[in-house]
């Protein structure tokens, strides 16, 4: 009798303390379970919130940057203009993304290696350059728009000063950066006077696309491009296609959440 009993009690698990294993285990999650599924809903919600919570940037120029120096107020009119702006630090991935019938904007940054220069050469889409280095500008427009010596003053707004319908539908516009000396095939803009340089140059290249060059990123900035006709330049210009890549020639910062979640330690 006690060795059925025996076999018994080895067949179900016994423990030492009379119980068996499947009976522990049981306690042991109804114990568990409200840690356990606190700890679940605390995870779940802050990954919600957190992709919820859009991200903001600190790199100039970026179309996350709400501060002075991005350019998140362009992208946002633009997109609801029914525009979409993709952004991206990949010269080959902005070339990829650019494909005919759209515009590739490329803002700002230092002198731009060869390859990337042969990648911009070899894109499909309309191009604006935005305070592009000198060198780049010439070489991407085959050499008719070069870089002049006058830079421009904020204070004194600039008159179009062409027939160009972008040009004349902003009127006038305040910047500080670069001028250019349009050559034969080009239109220059916004002359500043008593010079021949201009502040943007357009031109057609001869397998059709379109180049833009606008020597001030005051024109997108968030901090001016209230001024005068900045804003109404600059969304004619990079609003011309459903389609906008822009295209930061460098490496992005970390970015940071504005006023987000709670982390899940606190």
């Amino acid at each position: 009798m006690s060795a059925d009993v025996a076999r018994t009690d080895d067949a179900v698990g016994v423990t030492g303390d009379g119980s068996d294993v499947r009976s522990r285990v049981s306690a042991r999650w109804r114990r568990w379970r409200w840690p356990l599924g606190v700890v679940v809903v605390l995870v779940a919600t802050v990954l919600v919130l957190t992709a919820l919570t859009p991200h903001r940037s600190s790199v100039p120029l970026d179309v996350a940057n709400v501060g002075d120096d991005g350019a998140r107020a362009v992208a946002q009119v633009l997109g609801r203009q029914g525009v979409d702006v993709t952004q991206t630090t990949s010269a080959s991935d902005a070339t990829r993304r650019a494909q005919s019938g759209s515009t590739l904007a490329v803002v700002g940054g230092g002198p731009l290696a060869d390859e990337v220069l042969d990648e911009l050469a070899r894109a499909h889409a309309d191009l604006v350059l935005v305070d592009v280095d000198a060198d780049a500008v010439a070489r991407l427009t085959a050499g008719r728009v070069t870089a002049g010596t006058t830079g421009t003053v904020p204070t004194v707004p600039l008159d179009a000063g062409c027939a160009d319908p972008d040009a004349v539908a902003a009127g006038r516009i305040a910047v500080l950066g670069t001028t250019y000396v349009a050559g034969e095939g080009t239109t220059g803009c916004f002359v500043v006077p008593g010079t021949t340089a201009a502040a943007v140059v357009s031109v057609v290249l001869d397998d059709g696309r379109r180049i833009d060059v606008l020597g001030s990123t005051d024109l997108v900035t968030n901090g001016t491009v209230a001024r005068e006709g900045n804003a109404a330049l600059a969304l004619r210009t990079l609003g011309r296609h459903a389609d906008l890549v822009w295209f930061l020639p460098r490496a992005v910062a970390p970015v940071v959440e504005g006023v987000g979640p709670p982390s899940l330690l606190d």
